[in-house]
């Protein structure tokens, strides 16, 4: 694709069918989410939790990738955002907090440097009643009241990004109707 060109038709509905996955993985893990926080009186599997959680950034984070490109030429994303209606800056182009626990490794090591003593403290769930407490020497914490992910100084709220990603997901469905109907109209 050379810039100011649209799309080839079958890229456009390969990357579209790619989104449609990608949405419906983020839905998949935000239900996971919910179902798992509903067990034992809100307080289910701690690691299912994260999983979910974790999930849910890695499909998010590549929606952003395709639309939003980092290498190669950048005009698929402004077309493809174009046709969204998604800006640059949306909440659900923000890959940071993805990338942050993708290197956690990188992370911890840092952190444990810079926090003499802290003891090891990794992930944390914070329950409406408040439970464990300080929450200073975590380095990740989910809380479930409101489903904000906090990584060190990365933050994303969940709920925000699943509304984008169930606003998304028929439009692209949409757009895959449209370019299969036209394809099959040329052949």
């Amino acid at each position: 694709m050379r810039s100011g060109e649209p799309m080839d038709p079958i890229v456009r509905l390969g990357l579209d069918f790619y989104l449609e996955q990608r949405c419906l993985f983020v839905r998949f893990a935000y239900e996971d989410l919910v179902k798992e926080l509903h067990k034992m009186g809100g307080e289910g599997n701690t690691d299912r939790i994260w999983y979910s959680v974790y999930a849910f950034l890695t499909a998010s984070a590549n929606i952003a990738k395709v639309l939003n490109p980092t290498k190669g030429d950048k005009s698929r994303g402004i077309e493809l955002r174009a046709a969204y209606d998604i800006g640059k800056d949306a909440l659900l182009m923000d890959k940071s907090l993805r990338d942050a626990l993708e290197h956690y490794d990188e992370r911890f090591e840092k952190y444990v440097r810079e926090h003499p003593g802290c003891g090891f403290s990794s992930f944390c769930i914070v329950y409406p009643n408040g439970r464990p407490g300080d929450t200073t020497n975590w380095l990740a914490t989910f809380y479930t009241d409101n489903l904000v992910v906090n990584f060190l100084d990365k933050s994303c709220n969940l709920k925000l990004i699943i509304a984008t990603v169930e606003d998304l997901l028929p439009r692209v469905e949409s757009d895959i109707k449209s370019l299969v109907s036209k394809r099959a109209s040329s052949n």
